[in-house]
């Protein structure tokens, strides 16, 4: 049984010299597309993996490089895809540069 999960959103605004993660500048991504991808990736492992998660913890990049809508969309998706009755702690990486009230309701 998974209890700790990682959840890598490689998008940054902009590219730090000391950074070694897999990462993109916005622009060419299609971020819709990867959320869709990365939850449908989620609900295949969270069955095959017996995913039942103490802590989630979403960096990169920064999650918070994504839209609004999009943020959401990956949030309730990951809501939907897991049993969270175990959940004890939900962080993710965020950038004053790309976070604001909007995105924190």
């Amino acid at each position: 049984m998974v209890r700790h999960l990682y959840i890598h959103v490689p998008f940054c605004h902009r590219i730090c010299p000391y950074c070694n993660f897999y990462k993109h500048t916005p622009g060419g991504t299609d971020h819709g597309a990867f959320v869709g991808a990365l939850l449908a990736e989620l609900r295949k492992r969270s069955v095959e993996c017996n995913l039942i998660p103490e802590t989630i913890y979403m960096g990169g990049g920064t999650p918070t490089a994504l839209s609004g809508k999009h943020l959401e969309t990956l949030l309730q998706g990951i809501a939907n895809a897991l049993d969270l009755k175990h959940l004890t702690e939900w962080g993710i990486e965020a950038n004053p540069a790309t976070f604001n009230r909007d995105k924190a309701q």
